[in-house]
């Protein structure tokens, strides 16, 4: 018994420690640049709505004669990029549910960071269509089913996203397959596309 109680005796050998499984990444890399992205897509707006919408929600706190924001409309969207400082404490995501409640439209908003992850919504009018979320730890909301975007484009090809696929990769994807075109452009590359006259239609807007 005593034995027993105070552990006399022959120790146990101790097994032989498991060597940590290497981890296995859930995707491939990147095949886009990872940096920040801000941005907003609205679907069958005219610039000048666009403009309107995009002033009175997003250019309410910069230093008046510095740039706000860069529309950029290609085909069936108007794409508004945002510098940083633009969105900042905003509340992003509420002013783009605003804005495709108060048009009727599809609106797409994102923010994503350098190396970091993403944070993508889908609004449709008053309906909060879809998210993407993705981080360094998962992904933890993703679009699955094309019929979501049946309206917009053909989402079949991309949705849902492959096991391989990166979830920026796969962002950028599902833009295209809409009609969303030149949607990966940082801020810096989107300015300066608009002052070489080669982002199509496009506008710089200050704040006021």
């Amino acid at each position: 018994m005593l034995k027993k109680l105070f552990s006399f005796g022959k120790k146990e050998a101790k097994a032989a420690p498991v060597p940590p499984t290497p981890s296995v990444p859930k995707w491939s890399e990147p095949t886009i640049p990872f940096l920040d992205y801000y941005a907003l897509h609205f679907h069958e707006m005219e610039l000048d709505a666009a403009e309107r919408a995009v002033r009175e929600h997003y250019l309410v706190q910069g230093e008046a004669g510095t740039p706000g924001a860069l529309l950029a409309k290609q085909g069936a969207w108007v794409t508004a990029y945002f510098p940083e400082k633009t969105v900042r404490g905003l509340g992003f995501n509420r002013q783009a549910s605003f804005i495709a409640r108060e048009q009727g439209t599809w609106v797409i908003g994102y923010r994503i960071y350098q190396g970091e992850g993403l944070d993508v919504h889908y609004f449709r009018s008053n309906e909060h269509v879809e998210q993407l979320a993705f981080s360094t730890e998962g992904i933890e909301f993703e679009p699955t089913d094309p019929e979501l975007f049946a309206a917009l484009g053909d989402g079949s090809l991309v949705l849902p996203r492959s096991a391989t696929q990166h979830p920026l990769d796969f962002h950028f994807a599902l833009l295209a397959a809409i009609g969303i075109a030149d949607a990966a452009l940082s801020w810096e590359e989107a300015l300066a596309r608009h002052e070489a006259a080669a982002l199509g239609d496009s506008r710089l807007l200050l704040f006021a």
